[in-house]
C-alpha cells in the first residue's frame, strides 16, 4: 500500500473523522456501475488491511473489524452486489460514526438505552447495521469503528479524486491501475469473506 494519502504510515491510527464526509450518491453511483467487483474487493482487502495493523494488539476489535469488512465486502464486492443495497450500508455506517459518542455513552449506562433519544437516522442506520440497539450490538459498533471510520474516509477521498479527474477530461485509471494495492502479504480472502475470522492466515 503505497498511496501515503490513503494509507499514511503513522504511529496511531487517524481516525478522526469529520461530519462532512458524506458519501456522494451520484458520485458512488458512477463508481460502482463503473468498477468491477474485483476492483472494490481489492479496495476492501486494502483498508482491511491497513486497519488490522493497528489493531491487531486488541483481540476483540481486530475479530469485530474483520466481522465489518467482511459485510462491507458483501455489500460492495460480490457478485450480487447492488448498487442501492451498498450505497444504503456505507451512509448508515456513515450516520453511526457521526453518532458514536452517543454510543458510547449509551454503553457506559446501558440501562439508559431503552430511554435514551436518539435522532432518527441514528436509529434506522443502526438497524441497517446491526438490527436493535442492546448493549451487545452497541459494544460491538463500538469495537467496530475502526473500520467503519477508515472505509468511509478512503471511499470520500477515492470519490473525490474520482471528480478530479473527470474535470481534467482525462481517462480514468482506476479501472487498470489504482494507486493503491493490497500489501505484500497474501491475504485468503475466501476464507476472510466465509466468515470464518479464527482462521485467517497470511503468507509472506
Amino acid at each position: 500500500m503505497d498511496d501515503k494519502e490513503l494509507f499514511p504510515k503513522v504511529d496511531i491510527l487517524n481516525l478522526t473523522f469529520s461530519p462532512k464526509s458524506e458519501i456522494s450518491e451520484d458520485v458512488f453511483k458512477q463508481m460502482f456501475s463503473s468498477l468491477d467487483r474485483l476492483w472494490w474487493s481489492r479496495l476492501v482487502i486494502s483498508i482491511r488491511g491497513y486497519v488490522i495493523n493497528y489493531v491487531q494488539q486488541n483481540d476483540e476489535v481486530l475479530f469485530s473489524c474483520d466481522d465489518a469488512f467482511i459485510k462491507i465486502h458483501q455489500k460492495l464486492a460480490e457478485r450480487n452486489s447492488q448498487f442501492e443495497d451498498a450505497f444504503e450500508y456505507l451512509t448508515a455506517i456513515f450516520h453511526v460514526i457521526r453518532e458514536k459518542n452517543t454510543l458510547i455513552q449509551m454503553i457506559s449506562n446501558p440501562k439508559s438505552i431503552s430511554t435514551t433519544k436518539i435522532s432518527p437516522n441514528l436509529d434506522r442506520s443502526f438497524n441497517i447495521i446491526h438490527g436493535n440497539l442492546t448493549p451487545k450490538t452497541i459494544q460491538l459498533t463500538i469495537a467496530q469503528l475502526p473500520a467503519y471510520t477508515m472505509f468511509i474516509k478512503v471511499v470520500v477521498n477515492l470519490q473525490q479524486r474520482w471528480e478530479n479527474e473527470k474535470l481534467k477530461k482525462k481517462s480514468i485509471r482506476f479501472e487498470t491501475d489504482p494507486e493503491w494495492e493490497p500489501d505484500e502479504r497474501v491475504v485468503l480472502f475466501q476464507t476472510f469473506a466465509s466468515g470464518m475470522t479464527s482462521r485467517i492466515r497470511y503468507d509472506k
